[in-house]
């Protein structure tokens, strides 16, 4: 059986050794792996990436024509909400905690101005720094499968 595609990415790619005087930092080795991954044909098509739409992908790309100014986004988040559709919003600090294995995981709050309008939710993943689901995997799982299922964080 193949590996998934990112197993075959990092087993594509030579690692550093433990007795290597110069050690690639294990962040660092995901950092390459994942800039194979995110080229890699398989990877793309699994994620419905259109052929020709980038011709190479990288992890931040500065390149892009866009205006971060935005000032809040509670206006749309407003919308969405008075639509029906329901939102989860992981970033900041928020108020109540919320547990993995017994552990706090991160902080949420739950937003609901009547019982017609559907919740928003904001969320932190503890330690989970810019890119959670990279260094909190466990815990973004969890949270993602508790707000698709409707149970609270």
């Amino acid at each position: 059986m193949e590996p998934q595609p990112y197993r075959r990415c990092v087993l594509r790619h030579d690692q550093p050794s433990s007795s290597s005087t110069q050690r690639i930092m294990v962040s660092e080795l995901q950092l390459f792996a994942l800039l194979h991954m995110g080229n890699d044909e398989a990877v793309q098509e699994a994620l419905h990436v259109r052929n020709g739409t980038i011709p190479f992908w990288k992890r931040c790309n500065k390149t892009l024509d866009y205006d971060s100014n935005v000032v809040s986004t509670v206006p749309y988040h407003r919308n969405l909400s008075d639509l029906g559709y329901r939102a989860l919003i992981y970033s900041s600090k928020w108020l109540g905690p919320w547990f993995v294995d017994g552990q706090v995981a991160g902080y949420s709050v739950v937003y609901q101005a009547n019982k017609t309008e559907s919740d928003i939710t904001y969320a932190t993943v503890k330690g989970g720094g810019h890119t959670a689901p990279e260094f909190r995997p466990k815990q973004c799982l969890a949270m993602i499968d508790r707000w698709l299922a409707f149970y609270p964080l």
